[in-house]
């Protein structure tokens, strides 16, 4: 069993760059999204709430196929940068699922798992001091990150 570590943004960041764009984007949607890999395969551009609404109640519906209750988040200006490089991601149809493959496809659980562990693997090997970490270790990052944010803002009282 491996052993559990936080995952710091220089191996984010330096694993996303070797990364094909169909990877980069799910693991920055992951990230800013705090969502599994199965709710991001699943992501459709129905899914998105901004045409004919106003900017600040914008927001994505995710996890419908995980849970009866989805997860509504509003969509900030970095998960918006992130939705905008997907919806221009080649090809332009068909364009039903925000992370698609080349050929416009949605992308199944196994063939991105493949992609992960080949790129995976590359990374690693060109690396001294590089360890391998999973697709979860993100979502595990984001909430662990949201947690530190949240212990380090001051507490406000007299409102």
């Amino acid at each position: 069993m491996a052993e559990r570590r936080y995952l710091v943004d220089r191996d984010f960041n330096s694993f996303r760059s070797s990364a094909p764009q169909v990877v980069r984007r799910a693991m920055e949607l992951s990230l800013l999204t705090e969502q599994g890999l199965g709710a991001l395969l699943a992501f459709r551009w129905r899914d998105v709430q901004a045409i004919g609404v106003p900017r600040d109640r914008w927001k994505i519906v995710l996890g419908r196929v995980q849970s009866r209750v989805p997860k509504k988040l509003f969509i900030g200006h970095e998960l918006e940068g992130v939705l905008k490089a997907c919806r221009l991601a080649e090809p332009s149809l068909p364009r039903e699922f925000v992370l698609r493959l080349e050929d416009g496809l949605p992308l199944a659980l196994r063939d991105f798992n493949q992609l992960w562990d080949l790129y995976m693997r590359r990374w690693v090997a060109r690396g001294e001091l590089r360890v391998k970490f999973s697709f979860a270790d993100i979502r595990k990052k984001a909430l662990a990150d949201k947690k530190r944010r949240t212990l380090a803002l001051p507490v406000r009282r007299g409102h």
